[in-house]
């Protein structure tokens, strides 16, 4: 009993750690499957009381106007296998046209890290609405937040 108490407590404290380690902002971006255009993308990571969520930010061209849809996010994190999915739900705000369809995204993305740059690459699809808006893939990154102590 004592071993099953233990491996649960450091599986809660590894998860919670992971998480907390994806706290901040990552920008980047996301390409539909068979399209070259890649759409600004942007995710903040958020920890409280042991949950993870995020808000997600897209941005969007059409000719010479610039549109964009903050939403909030559902987020799940394996730390063992540095896995994060990303279920967007609601929109908190945006500026698009009255005609404009949301499309929230399923992501799963997987973490890295080389020379002090974090990434986080992975796939998306179309999730939560009757609407099919695609598939595709997401790269997103940032400078490790121990990267400063280092630039000099």
């Amino acid at each position: 009993m004592k071993i099953l108490f233990i491996a649960l407590l450091s599986f809660y404290f590894s998860s919670s750690v992971f998480a907390q380690k994806l706290e901040g902002e990552w920008t980047g971006y996301f390409k539909s499957k068979g399209s070259h255009i890649e759409t600004k993308y942007s995710i903040k990571f958020l920890h409280e009381n042991g949950k993870t969520y995020a808000v997600t930010r897209t941005d969007l061209q059409d000719g010479t106007y610039n549109y964009f849809i903050i939403c909030k996010a559902h987020v799940t994190v394996n730390s063992a296998k540095q896995k994060i999915i990303l279920k967007e739900y609601e929109s908190i705000t945006k500026n698009t046209p009255i005609e404009f369809k949301e499309c929230f995204q399923k992501h799963t993305l997987w973490f890295t890290s080389k020379n002090r740059i974090e990434y986080l690459e992975g796939n998306w699809i179309s999730f939560g609405n009757k609407m099919n808006c695609g598939n595709g893939t997401t790269k997103l990154q940032r400078e490790s937040k121990n990267s400063a102590a280092h630039q000099y």
